[in-house]
């Protein structure tokens, strides 16, 4: 029945209609034909309200309640899931008749931000009619201004994420009753003011790397908190791919992004792990920008920690090859030499058709190379890993009669076909003095 006119009542029903009953409590007459609508206004009339589903959803409809001070606008509750109609979707609309016996009318949906779960049943505050509760299978939620074009919605804080099947106020107008299917009957005193927004100063924080290298995959921890006071509704985070990455995966406490959340409680905090992998061909100069923000439609009284981001350098493209040679700081003429080269691989690539070169010193004579080349310089070692490295021991004959400089200098220069950012370690020297006193010879010297 109608708050404001005990005349008119209004009935859903589970196939999607919704008929206002017009001139109700009246005697029946002789004048109030069997077939309806009927002209004398003291007869009962039955409207159909429905418009064949134009606005309203064809899905069951679970309550219909009037504006507290208009008989000819009331509140449907409408229970399914969008799914069920995708071109009429919705949980909460309002049927305004253009006069008494509803001549014409309007819908208007009215779910606004809505979670989609069903709606079981609505109530307006008599003493407040823009404010209006509704009774979902998902808590209880409710507006302050209904009036709206598309009306913001909270959580009832304090309230238990339950079914809530029926929504009731007394006679006098002081308090509204909840029934749930789990966790029995609430009841408050009715408001006679907005509610108002709830506070929560929601905060979150980024970590990441502080360098990352081209062909790898660099991973962000966005920790999302609300620092309370409130439960924050309608709780969003975003944190678009930066230009140029590609996102491998996102998961925790969001597994999609943009993510949201129906509601964050107070000290509640949700972690999330997001994982881009950085192309072969990004621009070793452009600086990686990763931003995470988030939105709700509380209050927050600290709007600068609702955004972090880490900048991520690129340390570096291609593969760094080094050459290093190891050789005895003395050595008598007339005796074999030892000496060893060593090829790394610094990456952060793969190095690709290595190669060691190296010649020989005036005067001295090759004898071997082994390890990993056998051959004669130029040794080939095809591909390196990052950090992957080819040791060479090479054997040289000083002659006895060597007159050559002194100290002898060995040298070496390792080469790759792929791109080296740092060549300044490509090529080595080192330095043997040799013997020269006659004390240190004894004429027997010889070489392999």
């Amino acid at each position: 029945y109608s708050f404001s006119d005990p005349t008119v009542a209004a009935v859903g029903t589970n196939d999607g209609n919704v008929q206002i009953v017009f001139g109700l409590g009246t005697a029946a007459t002789a004048s109030c034909p069997a077939t309806l609508p009927a002209t004398d206004p003291n007869c009962a009339n039955a409207v159909n309200v429905t418009d064949n589903n134009n606005v309203l959803p064809n899905r069951p409809i679970f309550g219909v309640r009037f504006d507290p001070n208009n008989a000819l606008v009331a509140y449907a509750a409408v229970g399914g899931f969008n799914q069920n109609t995708p071109a009429q979707p919705g949980h909460v609309f309002q049927v305004t008749c253009s006069a008494y016996n509803c001549p014409s009318f309007t819908w208007k949906d009215k779910t606004g931000n809505l979670p989609n779960v069903p709606v079981e049943q609505i109530m307006p505050n008599p003493n407040l009619p823009q404010q209006v509760f509704a009774g979902t299978d998902w808590g209880l939620y409710y507006t302050d201004d209904i009036k709206a074009n598309s009306p913001v919605w909270y959580a009832f804080e304090g309230f238990p994420r339950a079914m809530v099947w029926e929504l009731v106020v007394d006679r006098g107008f002081t308090t509204l009753a909840a029934f749930t299917r789990s966790r029995g009957a609430w009841v408050w005193p009715l408001p006679n003011a907005a509610i108002g927004t709830p506070n929560a100063d929601l905060a979150v924080t980024n970590t990441g790397p502080t360098t990352a290298t081209v062909g790898n995959n660099v991973s962000y921890v966005v920790t999302l908190t609300n620092n309370g006071p409130d439960t924050a509704q309608n709780v969003v985070l975003t944190n678009p791919t930066p230009a140029g990455l590609t996102l491998v995966s996102v998961t925790g406490g969001c597994t999609t992004l943009p993510c949201s959340f129906v509601g964050l409680g107070n000290g509640v905090s949700k972690t999330t792990t997001i994982t881009y992998a950085i192309p072969s061909g990004y621009n070793p100069s452009t600086m990686i920008v990763d931003t995470a923000n988030v939105t709700s439609d509380a209050n927050d009284a600290i709007p600068a920690n609702n955004t972090a981001t880490v900048n991520t350098a690129i340390s570096g493209t291609g593969a760094d090859v080094q050459l290093t040679i190891s050789v005895p700081a003395t050595a008598p003429p007339g005796k074999p030499i030892v000496y060893t080269y060593t090829v790394t691989n610094n990456g952060p690539a793969a190095a690709t058709a290595v190669q060691l070169d190296s010649t020989l010193p005036s005067g001295v004579t090759f004898a071997s190379n082994s390890g990993d080349c056998t051959s004669t310089f130029p040794c080939t070692f095809g591909t390196l890993a990052p950090n992957q490295s080819k040791t060479v021991t090479t054997t040289v004959c000083v002659p006895p009669a060597y007159s050559g400089s002194n100290p002898i200098v060995f040298n070496g220069v390792v080469s790759a076909s792929s791109s080296d950012p740092d060549t300044s370690n490509n090529s080595a020297t080192a330095n043997t003095a040799l013997f020269t006193d006659v004390i240190f010879l004894d004429g027997f010297e010889t070489c392999p």
